[in-house]
């Protein structure tokens, strides 16, 4: 079985996006965007040319997560432990967790590749689940 990557209940909500995920926006093209659990906000200053932007992904305290269902309400009894890895910008996480039923994971990146190098924009992480 696949780890199962999980919706934030954010992006899953009504009130913050379209059923197709779009982001929504107002008229001035100021959105809440569900899938990267932001907003991005335009204000045009005066009559000049210059806007003033902000997008929450840049503000101190914004973690990048995946929330993880690791099995699923029964488990076979064989099942005793599970190894998740997870691969995300050349860095490997890995975690060992004793098995249990509806077992789940919130994994949070430090937007650093493997370099120590800050990562801006989206990054593909890979994730495997491995029974032992």
């Amino acid at each position: 079985m696949k780890p199962i990557i999980r919706d934030h209940i954010f992006q899953s909500s009504k009130f913050f996006s379209t059923p197709n995920n779009e982001p929504i926006c107002d008229k001035d093209n100021n959105c809440i965007i569900a899938e990267t659990q932001t907003v991005h906000e335009k204000i045009r200053i005066g009559t000049t040319r210059l806007y003033v932007v902000y997008q929450s992904s840049q503000s101190q305290g914004y973690s990048s997560t995946l929330n993880i269902q690791l099995t699923p309400d029964s488990i076979p009894k064989s099942l005793r432990f599970l190894l998740l890895r997870i691969l995300i910008e050349g860095n490997m996480h890995e975690k060992i967790f004793e098995a249990d039923p509806n077992l789940r994971y919130t994994f949070t990146w430090n937007k650093r590749n493997v370099y120590k190098q800050k990562v801006y924009g989206f990054a593909h992480a890979k994730s495997n689940k491995f029974n032992i």
